[in-house]
């Protein structure tokens, strides 16, 4: 199934989990192979960017959101 409007953005490395608790909305310590993770990306002042679907999946985490934020948000660190 095809579904354009959504995105999958691929975070990983050693301080990817300790970086996205910093930038998201939820505690990843839920967040396992298992258990996925509703979590909302906010702009400083508290506006939501977008919300997304956290995934951990081969020593990575899979964040699925709408794709527009995926082409123009960096959240890099």
């Amino acid at each position: 199934m095809r579904l354009p409007a959504l995105g999958i953005m691929r975070i990983a490395g050693a301080d990817a989990r300790n970086f996205l608790q910093g930038q998201l909305s939820n505690d990843l310590r839920i967040l396992t192979p298992t258990v996925s993770l509703f979590a909302a990306y906010n702009s400083p002042q508290g506006r939501v960017i977008a919300l997304l679907r956290l995934i951990e999946r081969d020593r990575e985490i899979l964040a699925i959101l709408p794709s527009s934020p995926v082409r123009t948000e960096s959240i890099a660190p």
